[in-house]
């Protein structure tokens, strides 16, 4: 009943009174009540999903973990080792621990928007630590893995090649959010 309840509010849903907040305490509830195992596969993708659109990066974080742990095979892992990259890298600074989740993602056999997305993190890192020659690496692996279906991504890594083959600064608004 309470998990019925919060899939009405979380972010996924289709009612128009969405309140992502009060999902989760319900989430909390039904942990509460029924322990961990009450969270199948989709469901704790979903918390996890509905904390990161609420801003509660960390809980979000440990959710996808929580679900990365719990089903390795999930359809969802190349989209939950990004996220916590993403959260590591540039919400929680630890640009290291972001790069290393980045990396697991690359490091698979499919290719997917979120390891097309990685290699993008990894080279825009890289260059904005001024490692120009890993930086070209990671843009280029863009290019060829990305070939005809992630143009908005190809793109961008393109402009950063670019910036790199003129010896160009970063973008000033990369740079400012970096």
């Amino acid at each position: 009943i309470l998990m019925g309840i919060a899939k009405r509010f979380y972010f996924d849903s289709d009612s128009p009174h969405k309140d992502l907040l009060y999902a989760e305490k319900i989430f909390q509830k039904a942990q509460g009540v029924a322990g961990a195992q009450a969270f199948d596969e989709a469901l704790l993708y979903a918390r996890a999903f509905n904390l990161e659109k609420a801003k509660e990066y960390g809980k979000a974080k440990d959710s996808y973990l929580e679900l990365l742990a719990r089903y390795p095979g999930t359809v969802h892992a190349h989209e939950a080792l990004y996220k916590v990259g993403m959260i590591n890298a540039y919400v929680a600074r630890n640009i290291a621990s972001g790069r290393e989740y980045f990396e697991k993602v690359v490091t698979q056999e499919k290719i997917s928007p979120q390891a097309v997305a990685s290699l993008y993190q990894l080279g825009l890192l890289s260059q904005w630590e001024n490692n120009v020659v890993n930086a070209k690496k990671y843009y280029q692996k863009v290019l060829e893995k990305a070939k005809d279906d992630f143009q908005e991504t190809s793109a961008l890594a393109s402009m950063r090649l670019q910036e790199i083959a003129e010896t160009k600064p970063i973008e000033y608004n990369l740079k400012t959010f970096l």
